[in-house]
């Protein structure tokens, strides 16, 4: 992909974002997404925690794509985003690490992933998280959910039939200016913490604009040395547009990019199905290839068992701020006789996680795991379970008790998943009681938390959590 002059140019004169002070928070008035409203409200204080909500301006131009040229499309002018930062309040609690998250708009709200996954491994550990908003149907969003915190926000405009909005194309600059002020602004909520290490995240979405910004932006920045890492938290095939997108929401398939700084990336069993919706094709035609080279440093996992996301979270963002911001809160309800997926993703990405942080840091570079098994016509195999072959693999799908459905079998459900337990029959039939389950699940764990696939802390919760699930179903009745 050839970068056009003006380009070039633009990105050796660019200035950094500025942040200016806290917004305030007052009873009537907070951040959207605030963990004080959450759907389990969270006291970041007791962790030694702040919640901090800043207003960035900066300066962004819109690009175009042309055969295969990056150009400017218009030029710089004037943007006022949001981020939410949440650090320690101590700077000797800080890990030095922060965690970059480009914010979901699917849901047309602000949806943080990649905290809902690593929240509480980010408090015991000390990183610190920056969510950046990322579209400007989730700034209209902001608006409706509060019109006085967030009157002040714009982007650079387009006209578009005869109809002035927000342009999405200004978001590559904005990403660059926030990331890079983070490290060298003189007003960076960080500056007096130290960063040691900035990874950049994205999923679904914003996993497509992550494949998006490398694909074209990511030669701009190496100068800049601002990205340590990324990762790619479902939707690691997806691209989408530099410029303004159309409706309905579709996605393209990644174009081929290196990074000379570790890439991983993670599907989930239940992307391979919910991205067809979304004119994307089939998933397994578009497997980026695992390489570690001084020019391209990626790593690929597929997860069997695992839904898009855990709906579950507690602090996904509660439904009645949801609907302020014109939102659809999220569905629950499953068909007779099935219960949510609780397979636990998050487990196994706060691993890669640590993973990805040990190849940046000690060059110690994360192992490879099989993919799916398909067929001859590239259909997901299964097992006698119901579960699928192949994947990283996890206790849930090898010592089975449930078969773990990726996908829900309605549109709002798809994206959720559910399982079917074994009845109590079946249960004896394959192991003689609880204990001696509970025996072969806490050695397959301590044998993944040894290698890396698990964190220790993560592996007890999973050992507690399952034996009084498997005591609830199968002894207690």
């Amino acid at each position: 992909m050839n970068i056009s002059k003006k380009v070039y140019d633009w990105y050796d004169e660019m200035p950094m974002a500025s942040f200016g002070e806290a917004v305030p928070v007052t009873e009537c008035s907070v951040p959207f997404g605030t963990m004080k409203h959450s759907r389990v409200p969270m006291d970041l204080a007791e962790y030694g925690y702040v919640e901090e909500e800043f207003f960035v301006t900066g300066l962004a131009a819109v690009y175009k794509r042309e055969k295969d040229l990056l150009d400017i499309e218009q030029q710089p002018s004037y943007y006022k985003n949001r981020i939410l930062v949440r650090r320690p309040v101590r700077s000797e609690q800080f890990s030095g690490r922060v965690y970059v998250d480009i914010l979901n708009a699917t849901n047309n709200f602000d949806f943080e992933d990649l905290w809902q996954r690593i929240y509480a491994w980010c408090v015991k550990n000390g990183h610190a998280y920056v969510g950046i908003t990322s579209k400007p149907v989730n700034v209209q969003a902001l608006k409706l959910f509060d019109e006085k915190r967030y009157e002040s926000l714009q982007w650079p405009q387009v006209e578009e039939n005869g109809k002035v909005q927000m342009q999405e194309g200004a978001f590559w600059d904005i990403l660059t200016q926030i990331a890079e002020a983070l490290w060298y602004g003189a007003d960076s909520p960080l500056k007096s913490f130290g960063i040691k290490r900035l990874y950049l995240s994205g999923q679904s979405q914003s996993g497509a604009y992550l494949n998006t910004y490398l694909a074209n932006f990511y030669e701009l920045t190496r100068k800049k040395k601002i990205f340590d890492g990324f990762i790619n938290l479902v939707g690691v095939q997806f691209s989408r547009p530099v410029g303004q997108d159309t409706l309905p929401l579709h996605f393209g398939y990644r174009e081929a990019f290196q990074t000379d700084v570790p890439y991983l990336g993670i599907t989930s069993e239940g992307d391979y199905e919910l991205f067809k919706n979304f004119q994307a094709g089939d998933v397994k035609d578009h497997i980026p290839e695992n390489e570690n080279t001084e020019q391209n440093k990626c790593r690929y996992y597929e997860v069997g068992g695992a839904p898009h996301y855990d709906i579950e979270c507690p602090v996904i963002i509660c439904n009645n701020d949801i609907k302020k911001a014109g939102g659809t809160p999220p569905v629950l309800e499953l068909e007779k006789g099935q219960e949510l997926n609780r397979f636990p993703l998050r487990c196994y990405i706060t691993a890669l996680l640590e993973k990805l942080h040990i190849w940046v840091e000690y060059r110690i570079v994360p192992e490879e795991a099989k993919l799916f098994r398909k067929d001859s016509e590239g259909h997901l195999r299964y097992d006698q379970y119901g579960n699928v072959q192949g994947g990283l693999r996890s206790p849930f799908l090898d010592l089975p008790v449930a078969k773990y459905r990726a996908n829900g079998d309605r549109p709002e459900t798809e994206a959720i998943g559910f399982c079917e337990w074994m009845s109590e029959k079946e249960f004896y039939q394959h192991y003689t009681s609880v204990p001696d389950y509970m025996n072969r699940f806490t050695t397959y764990i301590s044998k993944q938390v040894e290698s890396g696939w698990l964190l220790e802390e993560d592996g007890e919760i999973l050992i507690r959590q399952t034996e009084k699930k498997l005591k609830d179903r199968y002894e207690n009745g």
